[in-house]
């Protein structure tokens, strides 16, 4: 949601959990930064798995915000 986003966003200082580089919420923000992606720590392909059940995949704790490149390197990782 627009609100989780806005949280993990800021929780992480507007960053890159992985590399540092400094994100932007939307395309058109008025600030300078890469994209941020949202992405899960615990992958939502495995969310069956999941050690809080699947129905909680999406729970701020299992959510990042990652920069275009790093989530494009996580993603190849698991494939």
């Amino acid at each position: 949601t627009t609100k989780m986003r806005y949280l993990v966003l800021s929780r992480q200082k507007w960053k890159c959990n992985n590399c540092g580089v400094k994100l932007k919420y939307h395309k058109n923000s008025a600030w300078e930064g890469e994209l941020a992606h949202i992405d899960h720590i615990y992958p939502y392909s495995l969310r069956v798995n999941y050690v809080n059940g699947q129905e909680n995949i999406n729970e701020l704790s299992n959510l990042q915000a990652l920069c275009v490149s790093c989530n494009m390197k996580k993603m190849k990782s698991f494939q």
